[in-house]
């Protein structure tokens, strides 16, 4: 904060940053991104744990670009090492703070419906929430944090979730049709696999009810 009010370059800087990243235009992102060098990725990663407080902007777009950069192999790995960074920064800080202040990041309501879902589906409610590139999920990070789930479940749910999602963009590279179809299926998937779960799950619970409530039946008959 200093260094923005203080020093006029870093200022600059940060505002030139602010609309190449929320101006949505891949083209425009990846040309400022390679003006870097070598400090590209360094840029990249920093935009990544950056676009968790920023609701503009979704990291599917900046795993895209890293990938059209940097090709599909060192693209990849960039844009993986982001997102696992920015998926700790934000577990760490729903853990530190504590639900007060991811409630003001998110929302009350937002939080609230986030927290049910990790709350009853634990790991699960990550890893889907990582596959589905239509949405943003940093959400998910912090209240994980905030709700206590574990961090290697939690870190070992996000690499399930977020592997094939950048398999599949780095495999498609600069196929715009491809990828969107590619995109659009894994979504699908995403969603179906939620639902399956979330139907089974909802079965499940009503057969340990009906079977509770036979046993204290037999219990009252007693």
């Amino acid at each position: 904060m200093a260094a923005y009010f203080f020093w006029p370059p870093f200022a600059n800087w940060v505002t030139e940053a602010w609309g190449v990243i929320t101006s949505g235009d891949q083209n425009k992102i990846a040309a400022w991104v390679k003006q870097y060098g070598y400090w590209g990725p360094l840029v990249i990663i920093l935009f990544m744990v950056a676009q968790m407080f920023m609701v503009v902007v979704n990291v599917l777009a900046i795993i895209i670009v890293t990938i059209l950069v940097y090709g599909p192999i060192w693209g990849s790995l960039i844009a993986f090492s982001g997102i696992m960074l920015a998926s700790v920064i934000g577990y760490g800080i729903g853990r530190w703070a504590g639900a007060a202040l991811v409630n003001k990041l998110l929302g009350y309501s937002t939080a609230r419906k986030v927290e049910e879902k990790v709350d009853r589906y634990g790991y699960w409610a990550v890893a889907i929430a990582r596959v589905i590139p239509i949405i943003s999920n940093d959400a998910i990070s912090f209240v994980a944090g905030s709700t206590g789930l574990d961090f290697w479940k939690f870190l070992f749910a996000t690499m399930a979730g977020v592997v094939p999602l950048i398999c599949l963009i780095a495999y498609f590279g600069e196929d715009a049709d491809s990828m969107k179809t590619g995109l659009l299926w894994l979504a699908g998937f995403g969603v179906l696999a939620f639902l399956s779960f979330y139907f089974y799950d909802k079965r499940r619970q009503k057969q340990g009810n009906s079977a509770s409530g036979k046993g204290k039946d037999l219990k009252e008959k007693r």
